[in-house]
C-alpha cells in the first residue's frame, strides 16, 4: 500500500488521465433518440443444581459486576420487543412520508410532515408514561423478595385493557413494554438469588420501574429520529463502551451499528446496577442527552434536494457543453449521505476526489442533456414501466424529470461505488480511471433503457434488459425513499421452487405461501423488485407500495424480503437482480403478491441463551402456525404419529437449522466470552434440531393429547419450547447438549 505522500502526489495527476468512453449508443440523444407450572415434560433425571451463589465460583473468568449485568441483559433480550420498536419506526417512518406526499407547497410539506409524525408518536410517548407511571404506583413499596409474578401479569392486562384504541403497531410495544418491565425484575431477582449484595439498591421494585419509565422517553425520541433520518450518530459507541467496562472485552461490532434496543437494554442494566440513586440519575441524564442530539443537517433530505436540482440543471442545459460546475455541487452531498467514510477518501482527499468525478462524469454526460435529451430519455421509460409503476401521469408534463432522473440515478451511484474503493484505486490514476468507467456503464445500464446504450455494453444485471430503476415513490417527488424496478415479473412458482427458498426467519416460501391460503400448485405469482436509498425504512415501501390502510404499514413491512443471488435466479431467472447484504450498501428487496395473498414473514422460532446460569441453559421456542397445528390435530385424532414427526421435520429442517446457526454465531461469542470454531454453531443447530425431534417422538404418545389440545385452542398457533442445558460455558462452544426438556402451550409464546 502507498504511503498517504506518494498517494496525494499520485492523485495530483488524475485529470492527467484521457477521457472515457460512453457507454451511450453512438448517436447522441436528441429528438429521436419456561417455568414448571407451564406443563413441562421432563426428560428424564435433570442436572444437579449447585447451592453456591455464582459469586462463589472462583473461577476468576468474570467480575461480580459482569456477572450481574449479564444476568440483567439475558432478561432483557427480548426479541418481540425489538421487533415492536421497528414497527414503531416503520410506521412514524410511514406517516412523515406519507403526510408529506399530501401537502402541495414543497417547501412547507417537510415541516408540517414533521410536525404531524411529531405529535403521533408524542401521544404514544404519553400513554407509554402513564401505563409505567400506575406500575410504579402499583409496586412503589414492593420488595424483591415478596414480588409477585403473577400479580404483576394481572395487572398488566388490566392496564393494558384501559389503553385507548391506538392501532395495531402502538398496541403491540404497550404490550412488549410492560414484558420488559417484567424481565427488568427478574434479571434483578436473579441477581438476588445468586447471592450478589449489590443488588441492595434496587428494593423497592417501584424504583425499578420508575429507572424504565424515565428511558422510555429518550427511546421514543430516538425512534422518531430513525424515522427521519435524524438518528445521532452517537447512538452506536454507548453499548461498545458498556461491554469494554463491564463485561470486560470487546463487543463485536454490528453491521449498521448498535441497534435501538440493544443500546436501550444497556443503558437499562446499567441503570439499575448503579451503586447509588445519583449514578443512576446520570446514567439517565446521559440517555436524555443523547437523544436531545440532532444533526444540524439531514443527509437524506439534502440529496433529495441536490437530485432535484442536478435534475432541473440537466434539463434546461446546452447539450454538448460539460457541466462540472452542477456535478462538483452534486457529488459533495452523496458523498456526505455515504453510511460508511472510506480511509482512501481521507488520505486521498475529498475536494481531490470531487474535482476528478466532476470532469469524468460531465464528460460522459454532455452529450445526453438537454430538452430534447431528457424526453428523448423519457420515453422509452414510460413505455417499460407505464402500466407497471402507474407513470401514466408522467408520460406528458413529468416526462422529462423521469429521463433526467435516469441520468442523475446513474451518476449517484457511480459517485458511490467510486467512493467506497480502496485506497490503492482511488492512488492509482489509470487503475481509478478505469474504475469510473466501469462503475458508470454499469449504473447506467440499471437505470437507462438498454435500447438507448451502446451494443458493445455487456449485460450485467438482465439478459433483457426489459426493466430499469426508478426513484419512488413518485407521489412524493422530489422526497425519492426507495427505487422500484420497472419490470413486474408474473411468473409460476412451483412448490419444489418455492420450498428451496429459504429465508433468516427461519422458514421457507412454501410454508409462507401455505400458511396465507395458497393451496394450487404453481402459484401465479406477482414480484416485485425493490432497491434501498440513504434513510430507506421499510415502513417507507410498505406505505406506497403493500395497499394497507392507513395506520397498517409497519405490520405489512414483512411482505418485504431479502433478494439474494440465489432467490432472484429461483424467482424470475436473473440473478444478476439480487445483492447480497452488505452494511452500507444499497439492498435489494422483493415483495410477492397474488390472488389476494399476504405473503408475509413471521417470527417462526425464539432463541433466548443464559451463559450466565449454572449450568448454562438455551432455551428454543419453536412456533407452528395455524394450519400445521390443525393439520397436527387431523393427524393426533388419526393417531397417525408418524405423520407429526414428518410435519416437524419439515418445520425444523434446512431453513430452521440455518437460521438458528446464525443466531448462535452471534451468541455463543458474545455471552460466553470464548472462541468459538467457525464449524460450531451450524454442528450444535443441528444437534439441537435433531434432539428436538428426538425427544417430541419419545414423548409423543403420552404428550399427544396436550399437543392435541394446544392445537384445537382458539389461540394463534402452537408453541414448543426446548430448553437444553450445558455442563458449562465451554460445553457450549465445544460439548454437547444435555437431552432437552419440552413444554407444549397454545398461542405463540416466549419466555
Amino acid at each position: 500500500m502507498m504511503n498517504s505522500q506518494a498517494a496525494t502526489l499520485e492523485a495530483d495527476r488524475m485529470l492527467e488521465t484521457e477521457a472515457m468512453s460512453s457507454p451511450f449508443a453512438a448517436a447522441e440523444l436528441g429528438s429521436e433518440a419456561l417455568p414448571a407450572e407451564m406443563g413441562m415434560l421432563e426428560s428424564g433425571a435433570g442436572a444437579l443444581e449447585s447451592p453456591f451463589a455464582e459469586a462463589m465460583n472462583g473461577s476468576g473468568e468474570t467480575s461480580l459486576e459482569a456477572v450481574a449485568m449479564e444476568a440483567v441483559l439475558s432478561e432483557l433480550e427480548d426479541e418481540e420487543f425489538d421487533e415492536a420498536v421497528q414497527g414503531l419506526v416503520d410506521e412514524a417512518a410511514a406517516r412523515h412520508l406519507t403526510s408529506a406526499a399530501t401537502w402541495s407547497s414543497e417547501s412547507e410539506a417537510p415541516a408540517i410532515a414533521a410536525s404531524e409524525t411529531e405529535a403521533w408518536l408524542g401521544s404514544v410517548a404519553t400513554e407509554a408514561d402513564r401505563l409505567l407511571e400506575r406500575l410504579e404506583e402499583r409496586f412503589a413499596e414492593r420488595q424483591l423478595d415478596t414480588f409477585d409474578f403473577a400479580e404483576f401479569e394481572m395487572e398488566s392486562e388490566r392496564l393494558l385493557a384501559e389503553v385507548a384504541p391506538h392501532g395495531l403497531v402502538t398496541e403491540q410495544f404497550f404490550k412488549k413494554l410492560l414484558k420488559k418491565a417484567g424481565g427488568l425484575v427478574k434479571g434483578a431477582v436473579k441477581i438476588a438469588k445468586k447471592g450478589i449484595a449489590a443488588v441492595g439498591k434496587l428494593v423497592p421494585v417501584g424504583k425499578i420501574f420508575n429507572a424504565l419509565r424515565k428511558l422510555v422517553q429518550p427511546l421514543l425520541k430516538k425512534v422518531l429520529q430513525a424515522a427521519m433520518n435524524k438518528l445521532p450518530p452517537s447512538l452506536r459507541p454507548f453499548a461498545q463502551q458498556l461491554a469494554d467496562k463491564i463485561l470486560g472485552r470487546e463487543a463485536e461490532a454490528q453491521p449498521g451499528g448498535q441497534s435501538l434496543t440493544e443500546a436501550f437494554d444497556a443503558q437499562l442494566a446499567e441503570a439499575i446496577l448503579a451503586p447509588n440513586e445519583a449514578t443512576m440519575n446520570e446514567v439517565i441524564t446521559e440517555a436524555e442527552s443523547e437523544s436531545a442530539r440532532t444533526p444540524a443537517v439531514d443527509p437524506s433530505a439534502e440529496l433529495d434536494n441536490a437530485r432535484a436540482r442536478l435534475t432541473r440543471q440537466l434539463e434546461a442545459a446546452t447539450p454538448g457543453a460539460s457541466p462540472i460546475a452542477e456535478m462538483e455541487q452534486f457529488i459533495p452531498v452523496v458523498m456526505a449521505a455515504l453510511p460508511i467514510i472510506r480511509i482512501g477518501m481521507t488520505i486521498i482527499g475529498r475536494d481531490k476526489i470531487v474535482k476528478f468525478l466532476a470532469g469524468r462524469l460531465a464528460d460522459l454526460i454532455k452529450g445526453h442533456i438537454g430538452p430534447e435529451a431528457a424526453k428523448a430519455l423519457a420515453g422509452p421509460i414510460v413505455d417499460i414501466g407505464l402500466k407497471m409503476l402507474t407513470l401514466e401521469a408522467e408520460s406528458s408534463g413529468g416526462a422529462s424529470s423521469l429521463g433526467m432522473e435516469a441520468i442523475v440515478a446513474t451518476l449517484e451511484d457511480t459517485i458511490r461505488t467510486v467512493a467506497e474503493l480502496p485506497l490503492e484505486a482511488l492512488s492509482d490514476p489509470l487503475r481509478l480511471e478505469a474504475e469510473t468507467q466501469e462503475a458508470f456503464a454499469e449504473a447506467a445500464e440499471r437505470h437507462i433503457p438498454r435500447r438507448l446504450l451502446s451494443r458493445r455494453l455487456r449485460a450485467i444485471e438482465t439478459s433483457d434488459g426489459r426493466g430499469v430503476w426508478v426513484y419512488m415513490p413518485r407521489a412524493t417527488r422530489p422526497c425519492y425513499r426507495y427505487k422500484k424496478y420497472t419490470q413486474v415479473f408474473r411468473v409460476p412458482i412451483s412448490q419444489t421452487t418455492a420450498r428451496a427458498i429459504r429465508f433468516p426467519a427461519g422458514d421457507t416460501l412454501e410454508r409462507r405461501l401455505l400458511d396465507a391460503g395458497a393451496r394450487v400448485w404453481p402459484f401465479e405469482a406477482e414480484v416485485h423488485l425493490y432497491e434501498t436509498l440513504p434513510g430507506t425504512q421499510l415502513g417507507h415501501l410498505a406505505a406506497f407500495e403493500a395497499e394497507v390502510n392507513a395506520g397498517e404499514s409497519a405490520e405489512a413491512t414483512s411482505e418485504f424480503e431479502e433478494l439474494t443471488p440465489e432467490v432472484a435466479s429461483m424467482l424470475v431467472s436473473e440473478p444478476g437482480l439480487g445483492r447480497r447484504p452488505q452494511a452500507g450498501r444499497p439492498r435489494r428487496l422483493f415483495r410477492i403478491a397474488g390472488h389476494g395473498l399476504r405473503v408475509r414473514r413471521a417470527l417462526r422460532f425464539t432463541m433466548r441463551l443464559d451463559a450466565a446460569a449454572v449450568p448454562p441453559a438455551l432455551r428454543v421456542h419453536v412456533r407452528l402456525s395455524e394450519r400445521e397445528s390443525h393439520m397436527i390435530a387431523t393427524a393426533l385424532g388419526k393417531k397417525a404419529h408418524a405423520q407429526v414427526i414428518a410435519q416437524l421435520r419439515t418445520v425444523l429442517g434446512g431453513a430452521f437449522r440455518t437460521a438458528l446457526a446464525q443466531r448462535l454465531t452471534r451468541h455463543l461469542s458474545e455471552k460466553t466470552g470464548l472462541p468459538v470454531p467457525p464449524s460450531r454453531p451450524a454442528e450444535l443447530a443441528d444437534k439441537l434440531a435433531e434432539s428436538m425431534l428426538t425427544i417430541v417422538s419419545q414423548k409423543l404418545p403420552g404428550a399427544g393429547a396436550t399437543l392435541s389440545q394446544a392445537a384445537k385452542d382458539a389461540a394463534r398457533g402452537v408453541t414448543l419450547t426446548f430448553e437444553f442445558g450445558f455442563a458449562d460455558k465451554a460445553a457450549l462452544t465445544s460439548g454437547d447438549p444435555r437431552s432437552p426438556t419440552l413444554v407444549i402451550r397454545p398461542g405463540w409464546q416466549r419466555d
